[in-house]
């Protein structure tokens, strides 16, 4: 689900890179920037991959195009198509960031030297085929959903200078624990992102289900009435709805892996091979009977098996787990998620991993 939420949040990222890093950043980390971003919407188009390095303030160089676009394609991508770089130069050559104010800088201070603290507008650019296509709209035209709250927990986790901006200050990455009412949900996103406003209706459904909160008729109209500040519509009840239904089909709903993600294939991994001693029946067996194989050894079988895929989520590390048989704690899931690129990872991480790894019978 694209959220404007999210897309401000990235774009701000990437210029907080542009003023911090300038000197340090590589075509590369900006590409690792959007896959942990959005780490279950597939690979960036070449627009967004050269939109997301002028964001940056990288050169946009033939260069620096050519090495985004293979860091965006994996390890099989091998050299980029000519009309992949002519789409990624065209992507950098027509991004435009709206000005925060009239000032063109965020935060200008008038009127008394009274600071004013508006919304980050939409980052746009345009292309002869796509013309002011938004940035999360862009982000949405990838290979699957992306989820508002995996975004914000992705970014959260893979950018560590997120903790460090003035805007983050009272928010503690460490101790952050899903919220426990519908109201907290929506407290939550707004805390996580305090100058995008309001989540629109379909945040805050899929956020409730990414929560673990039942997005009943009740649950939902106390967030959105939280979010909005007044008794929500039928129309944005509906949205909410929806987003959350869809949320539940995509992604970890109601705190565990939603009923039909039984297996990686489904997710875009491939299934496991008999050497590990997994096999669609090893998702039966009970925790303490499972097979010898280590946690690292799984990881790595994925990561062989699907090079292009990215860092996997924490869902993704309890299913491999679950499906190659591997007895589960939190241990064995906090070296599964190191083994996979997470060299922290957090409570959220291993408690979603864990429930993934667990068997459901």
């Amino acid at each position: 689900m694209p959220t404007t939420s999210s897309s401000q949040e990235l774009a701000r990222q990437l210029r907080g890179h542009r003023r911090q890093y300038n000197n340090t950043q590589s075509p590369e980390d900006v590409v690792q920037m959007l896959l942990l971003a959005a780490p279950d919407a597939g690979r960036p188009p070449p627009e967004i991959v050269g939109a997301a390095l002028k964001a940056a303030g990288l050169q946009t160089s033939d260069e620096n195009l050519i090495r985004a676009l293979q860091e965006a394609a994996g390890a099989r991508g091998g050299n980029p198509r000519k009309e992949d770089l002519d789409r990624a130069r065209a992507g950098a050559h027509e991004y435009q960031a709206i000005p925060r104010d009239l000032g063109g800088a965020a935060g200008s201070q008038v009127a008394g030297d009274k600071k004013i603290d508006r919304p980050m507008p939409e980052i746009k650019y345009n292309t002869p085929s796509t013309p002011a296509i938004t940035f999360n709209n862009a982000l949405a035209q990838m290979k699957k959903p992306v989820q508002a709250m995996r975004i914000l927990e992705g970014m959260r986790l893979g950018m560590p200078d997120v903790a460090t901006l003035p805007r983050m200050d009272g928010f503690d990455p460490a101790s952050f624990l899903p919220p426990q009412t519908p109201e907290d949900v929506v407290r939550t996103l707004m805390q996580v992102v305090p100058d995008a406003g309001s989540p629109p209706p379909e945040v805050v459904g899929a956020a409730l289900k990414a929560a673990g909160i039942p997005a009943t008729d009740e649950n939902v109209e106390k967030a959105l009435k939280e979010a909005l500040g007044s008794k929500p519509s039928s129309q944005d009840m509906a949205a909410a709805r929806a987003a959350a239904a869809e949320y539940s089909t995509a992604g970890a709903g109601d705190g565990a892996v939603a009923s039909d993600l039984n297996d990686l294939s489904k997710l875009g991994y491939p299934m496991f091979t008999e050497d590990l001693g997994s096999s669609r029946s090893s998702t039966a067996k009970a925790p303490g009977r499972g097979s010898q194989a280590q946690p690292e050894e799984v990881i790595k079988a994925l990561l062989q098996a699907g090079p292009g895929l990215g860092q996997p989520p924490p869902e993704v590390v309890g299913l491999a787990l679950r499906q190659a048989g591997v007895s589960v704690d939190e241990d064995v899931v906090t070296r599964a998620l190191r083994a996979a690129g997470d060299k922290n990872p957090s409570v959220r991480s291993v408690r979603t991993a864990l429930a993934a790894a667990q068997d459901d019978e």
